[in-house]
C-alpha cells in the first residue's frame, strides 16, 4: 500500500516510486499496523467525517492540520495534475468533491479522502481530509494522525517526483 514494499524477513520498507528505502517514520509503520491488526473488523460506513469528528480528533486537530492537510494545499494545490497521478499511483479512485478529490487507502479498510480546491488570485489552495465513520474503529485520533501523515507524505512525494502533463 501506498507505494510501499515491507520485506517481512528482516522489516526493511522500500519506497517502490523512487526504489529507495523509505525508513522516516519506520517505527510508526510498525505500530500503526499493529494496532490495526489488531482492530475488530467492521464495515465501511460510507459515511464522511471531518478529523474533529472522532474521538479525540479535537486535540489533536491543529496536529492533524499540520502534518496532513497544509502539505497538500502547500505542495500539490496548484499542481492538480500531479495531485491526480500521485493518488491513482497510490491506489486511489476519485470522486465527487471539491475541485478534485481522491480516495486513497491508508490501509485496507481504512479510507482517506483527500479533497483540494484549487486556488485563484484571491484565495490559495486548499485542501481538506476526510474519514470514513469507521476509521476510529481501528484506530485512535493520535495512530490516525501519524497513519494520515504518512499518506500525505507519500501523495506529495509521489506527486513532486511526476513529471506535470
Amino acid at each position: 500500500m501506498l507505494d510501499l514494499d515491507i520485506n517481512l524477513k528482516d522489516g526493511s520498507i522500500t519506497d517502490t516510486t523512487l526504489n529507495r528505502p523509505f525508513d522516516p517514520r519506520e517505527e510508526y509503520i510498525f505500530f500503526l499496523l499493529s494496532k490495526y491488526a489488531a482492530a475488530k473488523q467492521v464495515p465501511p460506513t460510507g459515511k464522511l467525517v471531518s478529523f474533529r469528528q472522532i474521538p479525540g480528533g479535537r486535540a489533536y486537530d491543529p496536529v492533524f492540520e499540520g502534518r496532513v492537510v497544509a502539505p497538500v494545499a502547500r505542495h500539490l494545490g496548484d499542481k492538480v495534475d500531479r495531485f491526480a497521478k500521485a493518488a491513482e499511483r497510490l491506489g486511489g479512485r476519485p470522486v465527487a468533491q471539491g475541485d478534485m478529490a481522491y480516495v486513497v487507502n491508508a490501509l485496507p479498510l481504512v479510507p482517506l479522502t483527500y479533497v483540494l480546491w484549487k486556488g485563484d488570485e484571491e484565495f490559495p489552495p486548499r485542501a481538506q481530509v476526510l474519514l470514513d465513520g469507521s476509521a476510529e474503529a481501528y484506530l485512535d485520533a493520535e495512530a490516525i494522525t501519524h497513519l494520515a501523515s504518512i499518506t500525505t507524505s507519500r501523495l506529495v512525494t509521489v506527486g513532486l517526483s511526476l513529471k506535470s502533463g
